[in-house]
């Protein structure tokens, strides 16, 4: 029988959580490395 699903009426039980998520409104101090300023090393084909 499929993972979460009543034998006898077929319903697909299903538990929805929601979690508190933080908003990003600016890339500086520990999101920093989201910035398109970001200063990082990038190999392309060997170069």
């Amino acid at each position: 029988m499929p993972y979460g699903m009543d034998g006898e009426t077929g319903t697909v039980n299903v538990v929805l959580l929601i979690a508190r998520t933080k908003v990003i409104n600016h890339f500086a101090g520990e999101y920093f490395f989201l910035s398109n300023f970001y200063t990082c090393r990038v190999a392309f084909y060997g170069m």
